[in-house]
């Protein structure tokens, strides 16, 4: 399987770009210079964005699927705790049991 476009793996080309116009810029100072090392900034900076992004919801997607497995899981223990008192209640009502269990 391949790297997604955001995989940190691909920005090496962007990030040798970065920093070939920052030391083009400290050497020349011309404004062109700037305006080159700025997009190229820009374009690293807009993939490093994306990518945050993406891992942020991916995590927010996990933990609602985590909280729904609790809630489904909890929802099985209250049931089958709810079972078990049923039915040791009835044997009390009976009289199959002592009270006090």
């Amino acid at each position: 399987m391949g790297r997604r476009a955001s995989d940190p793996m691909d920005w090496q080309d962007k990030i040798d770009a970065v920093r070939k116009h920052f030391k083009t810029v400290a050497e020349h100072k011309d404004e062109q210079d700037y305006d080159r090392m700025r997009k190229a900034f820009d374009d690293l900076f807009f993939v490093v964005d994306v990518a945050t992004l993406s891992s942020v919801k991916a995590s927010k997607e996990r933990v609602s699927d985590f909280e729904e497995g609790i809630k489904k899981l909890l929802s099985q223990v209250n049931t089958r705790l709810s079972s078990a008192r049923a039915v040791r209640l009835a044997k009390r009502l009976n009289g199959e049991t002592p009270m006090s269990a």
